[in-house]
């Protein structure tokens, strides 16, 4: 089964995590995900027939690129999005949570005031 490293950029925290992982798993052929946060590496193992490419435009799509390309402003708040998103599904919005995997305090307080706006 080959496996596909990549480095991406602006992933920060375990929601990003769960949202990276989940995006992946959906590609039909993708077996496994591993997204280790403190290097930043995605490695997926999948069947014969996926692409890099195929990987790379997922992850860009939902603002995590390969660390070698451009990431712009656009991408840096798709995922942020994304990291939000990975959070409510995990069931993982608390305080404690944030203070424990949020990278920068501007990350903790646009996530808190996220959190805020959601519907009870």
């Amino acid at each position: 089964m080959p496996i596909e490293n990549i480095v991406i950029a602006n992933l920060s925290c375990g929601g990003c995590v769960n949202t990276i992982t989940k995006t992946l798993m959906a590609i039909s052929g993708v077996e496994k995900v591993d997204v280790e946060l403190l290097t930043g590496t995605v490695s997926t193992h999948y069947l014969d027939g996926i692409t890099r490419e195929q990987l790379t435009q997922a992850l860009w799509s939902i603002g995590y690129p390969e660390a070698t390309e451009k990431n712009g402003l656009l991408t840096k708040l798709k995922s942020r999005a994304s990291c939000l998103t990975g959070k409510i599904t995990g069931n993982k919005i608390n305080q404690e949570y944030y203070n424990k995997t949020c990278s920068t305090q501007s990350n903790k307080s646009w996530v808190l005031a996220q959190k805020s706006n959601l519907p009870s």
